[in-house]
């Protein structure tokens, strides 16, 4: 199932493998703890560095090899590590997100008398699609993250909203601004797979039948498992389940049919 911001204010949580639920509200802070800040990890993930504050900030890295405080590279705004990765200005403190575990559709908190600001980053290949709420994210003013391939851009919001990318994943973090002092951490995430139509609050089941069949047979072979024979009604719907078919289809090509529920 796919969703836009309208449908998606109804919804009240979102579960999570390996964090508790937590509660949709615009009126005052929560405290999250999202999956990356729970899982040990076993291999060694790159951390891109968005630039929050506009001040020297430090690194807290910990894994089974190092763990401690290191002065930022702003020369290389990315850290690798198999551990958790916090940068650390003296009025902030941000648990960073790894590439390994960007998402697609995030949802973020305005809260009330508070400068709110939300953080993309986002592949150099990937800036056009994100969205705001139903919008598409319009005159971003991008930032390189030197010693990557990734770039960042902030703006502010005055209301509650999704984050959204219609074809790829990205991060997105939340920023709360007051007088001198200042925190944050990552958006709480929806989903994990990009959907041009919306936030993919449930993913569709799609599968390839490999037996050559007449329309009819198709149609029946679907229902059986409770699915539909897919109906293709747009060019962005065809890409998309052309791109299934390279990543779930044997070498074996030509007489499969889609289906999808």
């Amino acid at each position: 199932m796919t969703t836009t911001f309208d449908t998606l204010k109804q919804i009240k949580a979102w579960p999570s493998s390996s964090a508790t639920p937590v509660p949709f509200s615009t009126n005052a802070p929560a405290a999250y703890c999202m999956p990356w800040c729970l899982q040990p990890r076993n291999n060694t993930m790159s951390f891109p560095i968005p630039p929050v504050l506009d001040q020297p900030a430090s690194i807290l890295q910990s894994d089974k090899e190092t763990r401690g405080l290191m002065t930022f590279n702003s020369s290389s705004a990315v850290v690798e590590s198999a551990g958790t990765v916090i940068i650390y200005w003296p009025s902030l403190i941000l648990t960073l997100i790894p590439v390994e575990e960007f998402g697609s559709c995030f949802v973020v908190q305005f809260i009330q008398g508070k400068e709110n600001v939300l953080i993309i980053v986002v592949h150099k290949d990937h800036q056009q699609g994100i969205h705001i709420g139903n919008n598409p994210l319009e005159g971003a003013k991008w930032q390189e993250l030197k010693g990557t391939n990734y770039f960042s851009t902030n703006r502010s919001i005055s209301s509650t909203t999704v984050v959204w990318h219609a074809s790829a994943k990205m991060a997105v973090y939340q920023i709360y601004k007051q007088d001198n002092s200042s925190f944050g951490n990552p958006a709480p995430v929806v989903s994990a797979n990009p959907d041009f139509r919306g936030c993919v609050v449930t993913p569709e089941v799609t599968k390839i039948l490999n037996e050559s069949q007449s329309w009819q047979e198709s149609i029946r072979s679907c229902q059986k498992q409770n699915l539909n024979l897919i109906s293709i009604s747009s060019e962005a719907l065809q890409n998309k389940s052309a791109k299934i078919c390279v990543e779930t289809t044997p070498s074996k090509r030509g007489s499969e049919r889609v289906a999808a529920r």
